[in-house]
């Protein structure tokens, strides 16, 4: 059963693991009014939340998880709440005390050393650099990754003394002798023998999942919808939508489309109407106000902690979202499951021997020589920064048939594009994403990389939850329509603030920008690396007083 009935928002979590001094309890407590203390009788641990949280109990075991995506039900243990219930948690036997992410990662849980026998964890880094006296410790190779893909990997974060916990990522403590010790957890699919998976049985994975979720099985309040369902003109949506509309019929959702970067002709808006149509769901249409691109995205980049700007486009779809307070049903990670997307078929397809050069290769959006900032050991060392870490995010993984795509889905989905539905719109709602629940990771994980070539899969799948859906026009289509119209991004006001935090940058890099350097950062090949070097100057700014070193060492020299 739930410890709270919250019904519309997903936890936030803070506590400690091993020697818990009184006065440091006291603080934290002191410090959360109105969070919850969780009584697991173990001196060694301290859990606090608000927000929906579950405890179950198991031979030898009692524990609390959070932000489940998986299976609905009883819990025993541990190791099947990261599985199963593809859930984040804490675990206590009379030996240890586990702390544990779910088996994906996508659901962010920090953690810092306080000292060699106290570990911190939250679901926000912000809050454990509350926690860490003296100066926060740069953490370049972050930045390198930031700068080059636009997310951290391998755990890391913007800053040394705090990492993510991976996917399948554990920590124990031995409360007898007092000592920690870390696992890695492999996906469960990684060892299943079975068949490839029909199209329908995605499709009723995907069903299952979404009766599953408790929030979803609650129902909806008294005359209001049980859930909002970003509708853009891709695939992913409509496959959630169509499945959705059947199982709780279609008045029951609100579908909300964005404009995303354009200010006349956009594709999602023009294809999701459609869509909406078809489906008989209210929609409501966002354009967003192109003199607020500066606001909403700044205030995007804080709220993912700096880890990344890539949705800042969804900033204002994300803060209609949370007024309107459904919880929202989110497509994430089925681009990625279902078709060859954010990597192609021959890094889904290589040899063993060749996975590691393909990811980098797929990975690599450094920025292109030229470029302002953009110097050939610039991007030199970037590379041998980042490279480490692709190679780590095949850990456990080597040899498999789905080697490339789980190494995409924990560097580039689970670890960048997560940071969407679960750091926008899960500070204020509750998020569903189908995509993980293990009876769909188990189907998807099971076709090989031939079969999804071209959106094959994609339109059977369509086809199985709709007959017809896939004939729709969508954005995933060869020859797509077009956006057009000026770029949000490009306004007099977007300008104006670039040449603003170049300005700011300056302070710490003494590179020099120029009004022609603005110029050259607002083409469209440039977009993303303007956009790194605008967070990058946030983070310094924000956080100036409090870090060790204020300068890139690639631009230290």
């Amino acid at each position: 059963m739930p410890d709270q009935t919250a019904r519309l928002a997903e936890p936030r979590v803070i506590g400690l693991v091993g020697t818990i001094p009184r006065g440091l309890r006291q603080r934290i407590v002191g410090e959360h009014p109105g969070w919850v203390e969780h009584e697991l009788a173990d001196p060694h641990l301290l859990l606090l939340s608000r927000g929906r949280t579950h405890s179950w109990t198991g031979p030898g075991a009692r524990g609390i998880h959070w932000s489940g995506q998986g299976q609905a039900g009883p819990v025993s243990g541990w190791q099947q709440a990261m599985h199963e219930t593809v859930a984040v948690g804490v675990a206590v036997t009379a030996d240890e005390v586990v702390l544990h992410t779910s088996s994906w990662g996508n659901q962010a849980l920090y953690v810092a050393w306080l000292d060699s026998t106290t570990l911190a964890f939250s679901t926000t880094s912000e809050a454990l650099l509350d926690l860490l006296e003296g100066p926060l410790d740069p953490d370049w190779d972050a930045w390198a990754s930031i700068l080059t893909s636009n997310n951290p990997i391998n755990g890391r974060t913007p800053f040394l003394q705090v990492r993510r916990l991976r996917g399948g990522e554990h920590h124990r403590l031995d409360v007898t002798t007092g000592t920690f010790s870390t696992g890695l957890d492999a996906h469960r699919f990684i060892s299943e023998e079975r068949s490839p998976a029909a199209p329908g049985e995605i499709v009723d994975g995907l069903r299952t999942a979404l009766t599953e979720h408790p929030v979803l099985a609650e129902g909806a309040p008294d005359g209001d919808y049980l859930a909002s369902l970003p509708l853009t003109g891709g695939w992913d949506s409509r496959l959630l939508g169509a499945i959705a509309g059947e199982q709780f019929g279609p008045e029951a959702f609100l579908a909300l489309t964005t404009s995303k970067h354009t200010e006349n002709v956009d594709p999602d808006v023009t294809y999701a109407t459609t869509l909406a149509q078809l489906l008989g769901m209210t929609q409501e249409i966002i354009h967003p106000d192109r003199s607020a691109n500066p606001a909403y995205t700044a205030r995007t980049m804080a709220l993912l902690e700096y880890e990344s700007w890539e949705h800042s486009w969804f900033g204002p779809a994300a803060g209609v979202l949370m007024a309107r307070g459904l919880p929202v049903i989110d497509g994430f990670a089925g681009d990625t499951q279902l078709k060859n997307a954010y990597a192609n078929r021959r890094l889904f397809t290589a040899e063993p021997a060749d996975v590691s050069d393909e990811l980098w290769r797929k990975l690599d959006r450094r920025p292109a020589l030229g470029l302002p900032g953009a110097t050939e050991s610039v991007r030199d060392e970037l590379e041998q920064r980042m490279r480490p870490d692709v190679e780590a995010s095949r850990q456990g993984v080597e040899g498999h048939p789905n080697e490339g795509r789980i190494a995409v889905l924990r560097s580039r989905i689970m670890s960048g594009v997560g940071l969407a539905p679960f750091k926008l719109l899960a500070t204020g709602v509750e998020v569903v994403t189908p995509f993980l629940h293990p009876a769909v990771t188990s189907a998807t994980m099971s076709i090989p990389a031939e079969a999804k070539a071209s959106g094959a899969l994609s339109r059977q799948v369509l086809e199985a939850a709709m007959p017809g859906l896939s004939s729709l026009p969508s954005t995933n289509d060869p020859g797509a329509m077009a956006a057009r119209g000026r770029r949000r991004t490009n306004g007099p006001e977007a300008r104006a603030w670039t040449a603003e935090r170049l300005g700011v940058l300056d302070r710490f890099i003494g590179h020099g920008f120029t009004a022609e350097d603005v110029e050259d950062l607002h083409g469209k090949p440039a977009d993303a690396w303007r956009h790194r070097l605008i967070q990058l100057s946030c983070w310094l700014e924000a956080y100036e007083s409090r870090l060790s070193s204020t300068t890139p060492p690639w631009w230290g020299r």
